[in-house]
């Protein structure tokens, strides 16, 4: 499986694989948003925290970004992309490599189809276990530190730190890894390059995470 994606890596121009990820992103972000976030979701979620007039203009303000939102989320998921990019390219150029930006954003791209599939594997779930509350739809993750606790008894922030250790980001390290390994042809070395991610992403990624918990945990 490993050589096959190494070799589809090696042979897809990088801007078909940008452009099937990118769209496959989108579908699942617009199902969520008309499909899961319904107007009577935000209505039970937020009719105690919001007045009826602000919770009007909300609903009436997320109605009219048919087009804006879609867009919002498309730049925001090409700028996440480069920024990731970036530092893993970082961590290639402690390792002395020979950097190639092009070949690593490739890498990511590959490597980002396994948060779509997160979000298909969440979205199926909640399409036969309707969500409580716009926060499960947010932070429930189903292969993540969650399973060992029972969900609703998690706060927000302890429910979205639980859902950052999650199967799927180590697959996204694995697998961005795997395609490194295959572009600098050291296949026996992915392990090398996994542990590259790791201490680059997956270190942003952490103080990101805790920095999220801080302020969540200071704004209540």
């Amino acid at each position: 499986m490993m050589n096959f994606l190494q070799r589809l890596y090696l042979k897809t121009k990088t801007s078909i694989v940008f452009f099937f990820v990118m769209v496959s992103d989108t579908l699942v972000y617009l199902f969520y948003r008309y499909q899961l976030e319904t107007e009577s979701l935000y209505r039970k979620s937020l009719s105690s925290k919001l007045s009826y007039d602000q919770l009007e203009k909300l609903i009436s303000s997320r109605s009219a970004n048919y087009f804006f939102a879609p867009l919002t989320h498309v730049f925001t998921f090409a700028m996440v992309t480069l920024i990731i990019t970036g530092i893993v390219t970082f961590g290639l150029y402690l390792f002395d490599y020979a950097v190639n930006f092009k070949a690593t954003l490739k890498a990511v791209l590959v490597g980002k189809f396994v948060f779509v599939a997160m979000s298909i594997v969440n979205g199926i779930y909640f399409l036969f276990y309707r969500p409580e509350n716009l926060l499960e739809i947010r932070h429930r993750n189903l292969l993540s530190a969650q399973l060992l606790f029972d969900y609703d008894s998690l706060s927000a922030t302890e429910a979205s730190a639980l859902g950052a250790v999650n199967v799927f980001e180590f697959a996204f390290m694995l697998l961005t890894a795997t395609c490194l390994a295959a572009y600098y042809k050291k296949s026996d070395s992915t392990e090398l390059f996994f542990r590259i991610i790791l201490g680059t992403y997956g270190l942003s990624f952490l103080v990101l995470t805790l920095i999220k918990i801080y302020f969540s945990m200071n704004t209540r």
